[in-house]
């Protein structure tokens, strides 16, 4: 998950390929958080409640957060009543945002390069963005980003990190569990999670 935010926050990120509406998107992203982090106004410890909900509103105003939470479950979401798809959606917000938060703050000038762009699929509303942490002498760390378009913006609605899935990992954790637990024993394992303040896996 750090990986994941290093990502996000790429400190003398380099643009390696011409801009699209995709591409622009994410890098939008990085410099108003890196905005954010470079504050001196919102520095400190008496300042990180509202750093951090500035940082949260940035980063999800351009993801596809009820199709990423969705995705996580598959065909349970279809099983889930109104109620449980809303408690469901509020713990898994406040564990995303518990589990990297932390992460964003304790961030350190990694240098980011996008690299390319291309559709995914043929009806033109999906797009990946490659790029990669470089952090020398170690090797680069792949990441891509995958876009739909929903009117004119485009949204994330998942993260690679070296060719693995971010909903992918949540996909088998909640599997597990609502095969052992149903519904109920994953809503609360997500509740126990978030009021214990831990980040990482469920």
């Amino acid at each position: 998950m750090v990986v994941v935010l290093g990502a996000l926050l790429g400190a003398g990120m380099h643009q390696a390929v011409a801009q699209s509406s995709a591409t622009e998107v994410v890098s939008t992203t990085v410099n108003h958080v890196l905005e954010i982090l470079r504050d001196p106004a919102l520095k400190g410890a008496e300042k990180a409640a509202q750093r951090r909900q500035l940082i949260s509103d940035t980063i999800w105003a351009h993801f596809d957060f009820d199709s990423m939470a969705s995705s996580t479950l598959g065909s349970t979401w279809r099983e889930m009543t109104p109620p449980e798809r809303n408690r469901f959606l509020g713990l898994f917000r406040d564990l995303l945002h518990r589990s990297y938060i932390g992460a964003i703050e304790s961030y350190t000038d990694e240098k980011v390069v996008f690299t390319s762009e291309e559709p995914v699929g043929s009806k033109g509303n999906k797009m990946v963005v490659h790029s990669e942490i470089q952090r020398p002498p170690a090797e680069p760390i792949p990441i891509d980003y995958r876009l739909k378009q929903k009117g004119q913006d485009w949204w994330v609605y998942d993260i690679y990190v070296e060719g693995v899935s971010l909903i992918s990992n949540y996909q088998n954790s909640f599997r597990k569990i609502v095969a052992k637990d149903g519904v109920s024993g994953l809503l609360d394992r997500l509740r126990k999670k978030v009021e214990s303040n831990e980040s990482g896996d469920v």
